[in-house]
């Protein structure tokens, strides 16, 4: 378990390091609420998605039933 939260762990960090929108976001006049609700979380959740449910895929099938 404690290796699947590290990993998880990375995929956030590598995500928060690849989403830097913000800049041009400002330069339209966007508000920062609407910069992260409008630009920063869709491709955050589009980038996160993916290896999130690969991960809670392999808890399931480490676990015994």
């Amino acid at each position: 378990m404690k290796n699947l939260s590290l990993r998880q762990l990375q995929v956030f960090d590598a995500v928060a390091e690849t989403l830097s929108y913000s800049g041009a976001a400002e330069a339209l006049g966007m508000s920062p609420f609407t910069t992260y609700r409008r630009v920063i979380l869709p491709q955050a959740a589009r980038l996160i998605v993916p290896p999130t449910a690969n991960q809670t895929i392999s808890m399931l099938k480490l676990t015994s039933l």
